[in-house]
């Protein structure tokens, strides 16, 4: 089974008009912060995430825990749009936002979530 940076990274080999004579390729810069933020989540112990192409050059991320749903579309632009949804009802929803945002999210969310925890005499994150 193909990990969700992977898949991303497979976006690169869409050419103009993949989708039934629609869409445009993807530019890398997009595509390698789409997998940076695939491989945060991973590692900050996120591990139900999956990805979509868009037919503009945009990127979903999308990471989920139990009823909670976070989406991050990353636009050719460089910003991102942010969708939070609980029990498939939307939350927050944020456009223009900078990819620094999508990052620092993550991690507040996996402490809030509980699924990293600081050892004491360190500051690595551990898995809980």
């Amino acid at each position: 089974m193909q990990s969700t940076p992977e898949k991303i990274q497979s976006f690169a080999y869409f050419e103009a008009g993949w989708s039934f004579g629609e869409g445009v390729g993807f530019a890398q810069n997009t595509l390698n912060k789409a997998s940076q933020l695939a491989k945060t989540a991973h590692t900050l112990g996120f591990h139900e995430t999956d990805a979509f192409p868009g037919l503009n050059g945009e990127v979903m991320v999308t990471v989920y825990q139990g009823n909670e749903y976070w989406e991050f579309t990353l636009l050719p632009t460089e910003t991102l749009t942010f969708v939070y949804e609980r029990d498939e009802e939307t939350l927050t929803y944020e456009e223009g936002l900078p990819f620094e945002f999508a990052i620092s999210l993550l991690t507040n969310l996996a402490f809030h979530h509980h699924l990293f925890t600081m050892q004491p005499s360190t500051t690595t994150l551990v898995p809980a």
